[in-house]
């Protein structure tokens, strides 16, 4: 991850300090960095209004980018307005780690979303892939699964179909798009009936 972030490199460092985290200072071929918890599991750095955290594996990886690529810029700007916003490049390194855990992810290139909560949750997120086919196929066994929960007689019974209803998953060429929108009288509905 690469955050655009204005923080206080010393104070986040003592406060994962304090809190309990182990953080380590080292340095690198590109300079000062963290080692986070034990040795291999991720590293943190802070380079101008950036901060960078990831996996020890992909770290120099990283750490060699000049910069986000415009593709991924223009992501960023569709959400850059709201109280969230989240633009990722996946790396090639991380891709057969990906694959892994599905084959349709090791083409997974890009991945943005937003989200709103001034009246209640206003989430939109997309994915790009190599190709077309893996949104295509996530698209359809994600609306097959809703489908399935829609008509679930205990999701009906705590008055999820309104919530349900408001998702939407669709692909579009290589992309992959989801959103939710659920306004704050029916999301503090839902919230009353699930702490009963």
């Amino acid at each position: 991850v690469i955050a655009e972030a204005n923080v206080d490199e010393a104070k986040l460092v003592a406060f994962i300090g304090k809190e309990g985290g182990t953080i380590q200072s080292a340095t690198g071929p590109s300079g000062k960095y963290y080692e986070l918890g034990r040795k291999g599991d991720g590293r943190m750095a802070f380079r101008g209004k950036y901060v960078i955290l990831c996996g020890d594996k992909v770290f120099d990886q990283v750490m060699k980018k000049t910069g986000p690529k415009p593709s991924l810029l223009t992501l960023w700007r569709k959400n850059e307005t709201r109280n969230l916003a989240l633009a990722v490049e996946v790396i090639p390194a991380l891709r057969p780690e990906l694959e892994q855990k599905d084959k349709s992810f090791g083409q997974l290139q890009t991945i943005a979303a937003g989200l709103d909560v001034k009246d209640g949750i206003d989430l939109a997120g997309l994915a790009r892939f190599a190709t077309s086919a893996p949104a295509q196929q996530l698209a359809q066994m994600v609306n097959k699964e809703l489908g399935s929960v829609k008509n679930d007689k205990e999701a009906q019974k705590l008055g999820l179909g309104k919530i349900l209803n408001a998702i939407r998953v669709a692909s579009a060429g290589r992309d992959l798009s989801a959103s939710l929108k659920v306004s704050a009288a029916d999301l503090n509905r839902l919230l009353g009936l699930l702490a009963k």
